[in-house]
């Protein structure tokens, strides 16, 4: 080969091969960091969502599920959510692997690889836009922000738990969105429109993945204030962004009309506008430390209300959040690629933010998971300029980002495997989280489910002390899902009672009124016996069992003559 030939493969194919290999290794970072996650089982909410969940079975639910709120599988008539993409995704899951439970985790490691490739695209193009013409543009700055994406301790939730794909199938739509949005600028007429187009199209189905996909209208126009060149006139404005407000708003008509409402209230100690606020500061200073420091992560954290601005984190978050006015003043003035950088880590954050919203976990790393976009690529900018304007430390901080990339991908491997069972992850939830009733009662069902029974009875025991109404709780939902007709789900819910209270005389009439209705009389009797030994003279109670006598033709242990079918109660 001539030394002609050589430059010109060097200069013309090697650039355009050299990418294609660093996507690999994307990839394969990704797929190796959540690799450990394809042994993990169903955990947490994966029993109702996956294998509780008959719509992800047949195609022909789909229907359905645009139809109903994401609960409605479950007979839940009443959600914050409309989220119908989530069964799809699990029903196209449900499909290529049955209900195999490595089938689903790879479903979101693979998610979670084309994320991070987007990243990796969406950084080289944020460089490009901010850089002059003339300058080179290295492609390290957007491979270290992909690996710090792909390797990130604080995603674990989003990819190792089966229930975050919310959360990766909205975030991979929205950068899809951005960066389709992004390229159409600089591509040919004919492209320019299909690109377009296609924007608008993974915009409209991340807003079918969760509701913070709508805050990308807001990033893609302060993206055009703040990085193009151009000035656009009314028209032109109107005409650029017509389309994606468009989506937004049908996409609410879609909403309220399965919804019956845009986002239903709930209160939390009626907390004034003043605390709402010092609150919501401390909730954001939270979210930027798990991005700063991912240490410490837990899969539920449970969220103490701010009384006063003179509290300690009060005090702390009302620093932070001059801390972060001010780096906001600083890069609007300096490099408004970091301040809008700033924004795609706040303004996803904001619907997170919504604590009336929320109960005692107003906080989860997994809303995360988009904004960390906006940290990597800060990070991105970060190492350009330094390789600009300090090309001495270029190398060394080039070494840095990768061992923290390193550091992050190791562990990121060791929380996976706390992922693994309801065991594994409670055990540790309550150990950060012990004040926690949620908490110790999925750890006392999951230990006594797995047969210890003394250990697990502890737990519940605790999340008794801690909510006294959670018998109650239990039961009143079980009957709801009785008289909706949904009688195994209401058994679960019995059973859930008893097992915090053995004792529980309406739990065991419940269950017994629950096994007749499904015709296994010998179970209900069972039931009703036991409601009886612990209640003897309640009516209610005998008359129940009496019926389940008569049903089994028992008809001289009947202790009354008229019928009528037994119903759970409710006190």
């Amino acid at each position: 080969m001539s030394i002609k030939s050589v430059h010109w493969v060097k200069e013309r194919l090697f650039p355009r091969l050299l990418p294609v290999h660093l996507v690999a290794v994307i990839v394969l970072v990704s797929v190796g960091t959540y690799g450990n996650t394809l042994f993990n089982g169903f955990v947490y909410d994966d029993t109702l969502q996956i294998l509780d969940n008959h719509w992800i079975r047949d195609v022909r639910n789909i229907p359905q599920i645009f139809l109903s709120n994401v609960w409605g599988f479950s007979g839940e008539h009443v959600s914050n959510y409309y989220r119908p993409l989530m069964h799809v995704i699990y029903m196209m899951t449900y499909y290529l692997f049955g209900l195999a439970p490595w089938g689903f985790h790879l479903m979101n490691v693979l998610l979670h690889a084309v994320s991070s490739v987007l990243v990796f695209g969406l950084s080289r193009r944020l460089l490009d836009e901010v850089l002059p013409a003339t300058a080179p543009s290295p492609l390290a700055p957007p491979f270290m922000a992909a690996l710090l994406f792909a390797t990130h301790p604080v995603h674990t939730e989003a990819v190792a738990w089966l229930g975050g794909i919310p959360d990766l199938s909205f975030t991979l739509f929205f950068l899809l969105s951005l960066y389709l949005y992004l390229r159409s600028h600089d591509a040919d007429r004919p492209s320019r429109g299909i690109m377009y187009l296609l924007s608008v199209i993974c915009f409209a189905l991340a807003t079918l993945c969760k509701e913070p996909a709508l805050t990308l209208p807001i990033i893609i126009v302060a993206y055009d204030l703040l990085l193009r060149k151009e000035t656009l006139s009314f028209s032109s404005s109107v005409k650029r962004y017509a389309p994606f407000l468009g989506v937004a708003g049908l996409y609410f008509v879609v909403r309220f009309a399965v919804l019956h409402a845009l986002t239903p209230m709930k209160s939390h100690d009626n907390m004034d506008f003043f605390q709402l606020a010092v609150n919501v500061f401390s909730l954001l200073a939270q979210y930027f430390q798990k991005l700063l420091l991912p240490v410490d992560l837990n899969a539920y954290y449970v969220f103490h209300p701010i009384g006063s601005a003179f509290d300690t984190r009060g005090i702390v978050s009302l620093i932070f959040m001059s801390i972060l006015a001010y780096l906001c003043y600083i890069s609007i003035k300096k490099s408004k690629a970091a301040f809008w950088c700033l924004l795609l880590i706040v303004i996803p954050l904001l619907p997170a933010l919504y604590i009336p919203a929320f109960k005692e976990s107003a906080f989860a790393e997994r809303y995360l998971y988009l904004p960390s976009v906006g940290f990597v690529l800060l990070i991105a900018l970060s190492l350009r300029w330094v390789m600009t304007n300090r090309p001495r430390a270029a190398g060394t901080t080039t070494f840095v980002l990768a061992a923290l990339a390193c550091l992050f991908a190791l562990a990121t491997v060791d929380r996976n495997a706390i992922w693994k069972n309801n065991i594994t992850l409670w055990s540790d939830t309550a150990r950060k989280s012990p004040d926690s009733a949620n908490v110790q009662g999925d750890l006392g069902d999951a230990l006594v489910r797995a047969g210890l029974v003394d250990e697990g009875r502890k737990h519940l025991n605790m999340a008794l002390s801690l909510k006294p109404e959670l018998v109650k709780q239990f039961l009143d939902k079980g009957i709801v899902y009785f008289n909706m007709g949904f009688i195994d789900k209401a058994i679960e819910e019995f059973e859930t009672a008893l097992l915090y209270k053995p004792d529980s005389a309406e739990a065991h009439n419940n269950l017994g009124a629950a096994y007749g209705e499904k015709g296994m009389t010998d179970k209900a009797i069972a039931h009703f016996e036991a409601a009886v030994k612990i209640k003897p003279h309640d009516p209610t109670f005998k008359f129940n069992l009496a019926g389940a006598y008569r049903k089994r033709s028992a008809g001289d242990a009947a202790i009354i003559q008229r019928e009528k079918k037994p119903k759970p109660v409710q006190r």
